[in-house]
């Protein structure tokens, strides 16, 4: 079966720092078919606590590269989207942010919201984990416009089909206000041979049995960014064999 590209490869992603315009162009449309929200939801509640992204040999180094790069140290309210077991928030409250931020996250999954609220108990009202449904668009409907500093994805608009994505994106838009910052980490495409012959065979999985890698699948993000955003930092991140893209981008309106 031939992969689908559905976009630039992550190879030609600018380096962290470097100026980069978001496309006017047409975006091609990702043909893969990705898993339905109640199919993919599944998966998670059954791989619980197994899922650690944020920490594995290909997710970590882009996550540490992530908190450097976002730079949170002073926002007062973070919302992640697709927060997983809360490795990431935990790892973010007790490290990064100041005592007075407010850390708001959502999942699909059940099985994983009740292991984040579990494991931030210890963070008290400072953070919050809700379950979402149905679209992303209405994933913080709990949030006023223009009231968080910054919104963070790692690992799941690589899930998503296009439409969810913009939904994501959409959201953001509508949550940050002027100058609030979108960080992006999700896989992506190799740009080495042993990463390009890494990425291609998880790609292979992904078309024949998707649940199998989570139904995660290489891509590239920035085409996807509308010019309202102001992409700061774009790097390709290397981890094992695996690559994965980072995206910081600021709210120009």
């Amino acid at each position: 079966m031939p992969v689908v590209r559905a976009s630039t490869p992550a190879s030609r992603v600018h380096a962290a720092g470097s100026a980069y315009v978001a496309s006017t162009n047409q975006r091609q449309p990702d043909k893969r078919c990705v898993l339905s929200r109640d199919r993919a939801t599944e998966v998670y509640n059954r791989a619980g606590a197994s899922i650690k992204d944020s920490s594995s040999v290909y997710g970590g180094p882009a996550t540490d590269a992530l908190i450097q790069a976002a730079a949170l140290k002073s926002a007062e309210v973070v919302f992640e989207f697709g927060s997983g077991s809360g490795g990431l928030a935990e790892r973010l409250l007790s490290t990064v942010l100041h005592p007075q931020c407010m850390y708001h996250a959502v999942d699909q999954s059940p099985v994983q919201v009740k292991l984040a609220q579990q494991r931030l108990d210890q963070f008290g009202n400072r953070a919050e984990v809700r379950q979402c449904y149905g679209s992303p668009r209405e994933a913080a409907d709990h949030l006023p416009d223009g009231s968080v500093d910054a919104v963070i994805s790692t690992y799941v608009l690589d899930i998503l089909s296009d439409h969810d994505i913009e939904d994501v994106l959409y959201m953001a838009d509508r949550v940050l206000g002027p100058g609030g910052k979108l960080c992006l980490v999700g896989l992506t495409y190799g740009d080495t041979p042993l990463s390009q012959l890494a990425s291609g065979i998880w790609d292979i999985i992904f078309a024949v049995r998707p649940e199998i890698v989570g139904g995660c699948r290489p891509q590239d993000i920035l085409p996807y960014l509308t010019p309202k955003w102001s992409v700061t930092t774009a790097q390709t991140i290397p981890g094992g064999l695996l690559r994965s893209q980072l995206v910081v981008a600021q709210k120009t309106h």
